[in-house]
Formats: structure tokens, sequence, C-alpha cells
């Protein structure tokens, strides 16, 4: 049987040009924007590093290459869901995807993991035939920085290791109960519900998607998103991405032939803090305990919103300080030592939530005990900011406030808080049970 298996494998990457879905030959049945033939105008993503601004940005032109590759290593089943599984990893193959905007560095990427748009490729690669095609037949090495290095930064670095990737569903993610995370499905199901209060949710972006927790969830989840972004600055977190989603999707289908089809799903590394998004192209955004693993946190709030559309969300869940210091994790002044960002307060988040340019009145802060932060954030409306400098331009003419009313006025703002019950549920157990349920 894994003899057929292997011969199957063999035969999938000889051939792999012709077995495709929606003209797309990639492994499993996953669909993506990266699909045609020629160069195509991306009407989302634009070069992160563009000199000009991102409002006005060229787009980032797409094209698959006639390039067969391999794309990296994963598990048999996920390169041929449905077939014995092997116990030793496969080579996943792919096409080349290429973008680049203007005559800018041009960015690379597979049909069958994720475009890299933090590192643009080495042009010098290209001209030498042999190298390229020599590389080709290989998958590219983990992008790695390890302790020690003078280059690591430890809440960035940390989940770039294969090691905590393939832990993340293993028990790390289960952990989190302790400091009062709801649990993965009941968390999901906040975020499914509050994105419904969107006027669009056409583009949707799972930030810091890690091993694809809720990408697999909102992109399965029957809520009519047309286009997913999974996106992770991680290597290693989008390949493990890549490999349960092509697994969830084959058991989904199985289970129900006539389900509705999942959005398209795209696969991009970047960096939160530089995104390669056009300014007001995205509905809505979901960063699930992500911000205490952002080293440049204050650009990166700005960048989400920048990127949101007017009235677009923004759902998140990170830590309190309290939590890291009991389990041992390290505090500096030096935030590029420092293994966590360290939020003292819920009312402190909320107000680096504002900072990045969220109406006070439009950002809810809930604890959940004893350290769980949820956050909901809409980007205002035009309309809305009108109206904020209308009633700034009234307070100036009203008369003095009594000191009464002024002491009211300078109250710290209402933050909730609720004592969660953490029940153990099924979430816990190993994520294939998951997925054969879905």
């Amino acid at each position: 049987m894994r003899l057929l298996a292997l011969r199957l494998f063999t035969s999938t990457l000889l051939l792999q040009p012709a077995l495709s879905y929606n003209g797309l030959p990639i492994m499993g049945r996953t669909k993506s924007s990266f699909v045609a033939e020629q160069s195509t105008d991306d009407p989302v993503l634009i070069d992160p590093n563009t000199s000009e601004s991102k409002d006005t940005a060229a787009p980032l032109s797409i094209a698959t290459t006639s390039t067969l590759v391999v794309a990296g290593l994963s598990s048999s089943a996920s390169v041929l869901p449905g077939t014995p599984a092997l116990p030793f990893p496969v080579p996943v193959p792919g096409i080349r995807i290429t973008a680049s905007a203007d005559g800018g560095p041009t960015y690379s990427g597979t049909t069958s993991s994720y475009i890299d748009l933090v590192e643009p490729q080495d042009d010098s690669d290209l001209e030498d035939n042999l190298k390229n095609n020599l590389k080709n037949l290989f998958p590219n090495l983990p992008k790695v920085s390890l302790p020690g290095s003078k280059d690591y930064v430890p809440m960035q670095d940390l989940f770039t290791s294969p090691a905590v990737s393939f832990a993340y569903e293993r028990g790390w993610r289960q952990g989190f109960k302790a400091a009062g995370f709801p649990g993965v499905e009941k968390e999901y199901e906040m975020v499914r519900d509050f994105f419904a209060e969107a006027e669009e949710k056409k583009v949707v972006v799972d930030m810091s998607c890690g091993s694809g927790l809720f990408t697999r969830r909102l992109a399965l989840g029957g809520n009519g998103y047309e286009r997913l972004l999974a996106c992770d600055y991680s290597d290693s977190m989008l390949v493990e991405t890549r490999s349960r989603y092509v697994q969830a999707e084959y058991n989904a289908r199985r289970k129900n032939p006539d389900s509705p089809d999942p959005p398209v799903i795209d696969l991009i590394r970047l960096d939160v803090a530089n995104l390669p998004f056009r300014t007001g192209s995205v509905d809505c955004m979901n960063a699930a305990a992500a911000m205490h693993c952002w080293p440049r946190l204050d650009e990166g709030l700005a960048e989400i919103y920048r990127s949101l559309k007017p009235g677009g969300l923004f759902f998140a869940s990170t830590f309190l300080s309290r939590y890291f210091k009991r389990v041992g994790a390290r505090s500096s002044n030096d935030i590029s030592k420092q293994s966590f960002q360290m939020f003292e307060s819920a009312e402190s988040v909320k107000e680096i939530i504002c900072n990045a340019g969220f109406q006070e009145s439009d950002v809810e802060v809930t604890l959940l005990e004893p350290a769980c932060l949820i956050i909901k954030a809409k980007k205002g409306t035009d309309m809305d900011i009108d109206d904020t400098d209308l009633d700034m331009g009234e307070e100036e003419t009203t008369p003095e406030t009594t000191s009464e009313t002024a002491s009211e006025t300078s109250s710290p703002v209402d933050v909730e808080v609720v004592t969660a019950t953490v029940v153990e549920t099924e979430e816990t157990k190993e994520v294939d049970d998951w997925e054969v349920e879905i």
C-alpha cells in the first residue's frame, strides 16, 4: 500500500500541471488568486517597500511561470489527501510565482506554499540557469533565526523554528487556557460574529496566522468571504498552515460534497509593521494571540488601521504581562531582547489601539480573567471622522464646565472584565480530530 502511495506521489510530481483545480496546479483543491498564466494586477497587494504612497502605489503584478519546483516537504496526506500516510515527509510540487510592481524588486513564491513579500528574490540566481534549475529541485531551507545570533529578536523569531510550528497545535496553543483564553472554537465564534457586523466582508486577513487554526475555520465556516489572506512572518508556520488546510478542506469535502466553495485563499509571508496592502483594501482582520509577538507594535497597528477600509473591523486576542511573568518570560528595557510585549492593563492596550488611529468610541477591550484580552475595533468612516471634528469644534465654544462635570469627563475608560470558566473541549485533542469533523 505504501509503495502504491509513493507511486501516486511520483505521478503527481511529474504530471502536476495536468492535475489542477480551477486552473491551479497545487496540492489539494485549495483555490488561490495566483492562477493566471500571464501577469495579473492584484487589487489588494502592493510592494511593501514602495517609495510611493501606499494609497496610490502601483499594484503587484502576479504571474505564474512554467517552472515546476519542489516547494517544501510535508506529510503525504497533504500532498495526496486520501492516500495512505507515509512515515516520512515527501516533496511538495508546485509552480513558481513572481510578483513585482513598476520595475521594482521581484518577489517570489510557489502555488503550493506562499509568496514571500519580506525578502525579494536574488535576481543573480535567475541569470545562472544551472544554479536556478538545481534550486528548483530542492526545497528552500527554513528561514530561521537562532538564539545567540546578533539579529535574533525573541518575540519575532521564536516562531520561525520548525519545532515550534510543529508543536503549536500539539499542546502549545491548548496551554493558553491557563491565561483565560476561551478556547479556539469559542474564540472563532467571537471573531465570526464580530465580522458578521461588517458592511462588507469580501477581503479578510488572518494576521499572524500561525499554524492556521483560524484560517481553516474562517475559510471552511461558510462565512461568505470572497478572499482570505493568511499571513505570517514565519516560513515554517505558513508551511504548517498550508499542510493542515489542505487536509481540512479535503475532509470537509469528503463529509459534505455539496458544501459551499471556500473563499480564494492566499498565503503571504510579510512583516506586520510594513504591510503589502493597498490603503483601505481590507474589510476585516483577525490577529489571534499575536500582538504580544510584534516587536514594532505601534507601527504594526498603524499599518492595520491604514489597510482597513472605512468601517473595517479588527479583532485581536493577547496576554497581559502577569501571565508571562508567571511563566518566567524575559522582560527587558531593550525590546529586541524581550520575550514578548508586556501589556500591563486593558486600559493601556486600549490606549495603544487608539494611538494607531482608531476612535476611542470604536474600541472595546474585554479582560477574561486572569490574563486574556479580547480586542474589537472598528475603523471610522469619513463621516464619523467629520462628526468627531465637529464635536471637537463645539467643545471649544462651550462654557467652562463645573468641577463635577470635569471629574466625570476625566474618569478612566471603562473596560469590561469577565471571569472566564474554561472547559476542556474537543479542540484540546489532536487537530486531526477536528479536521475529520469539518
